[in-house]
């Protein structure tokens, strides 16, 4: 189980839930692509309920955020595809 927090540029705050790297992974390559953009930045990440990517707080938003990339490409999505 993967989960986590995004804004968006309008400045919406999601929580995100995925099944596993795969279910990220293809909901990523769908049509439909129901997940943040490459630049949002992302916090409280946790893989299996464990924290994951602790650099990736709310606290960094608007200095040095852990974008929506960094964690697929953390699992090896590509995406640049």
């Amino acid at each position: 189980m993967i989960t986590f927090k995004s804004q968006n540029v309008d400045g919406e705050i999601r929580n995100w839930k995925f099944n596993s790297a795969k279910e990220l992974e293809d909901e990523w390559n769908s049509a439909k692509c129901d997940v943040p953009a490459n630049d949002d930045p992302i916090w409280d990440v946790e893989i299996n309920g464990k924290a994951a990517l602790k650099e990736a707080t709310l606290e960094r938003i608007g200095t040095d955020p852990v974008w929506f990339e960094d964690l697929i490409t953390y699992f090896g999505i590509d995406i640049w595809g």
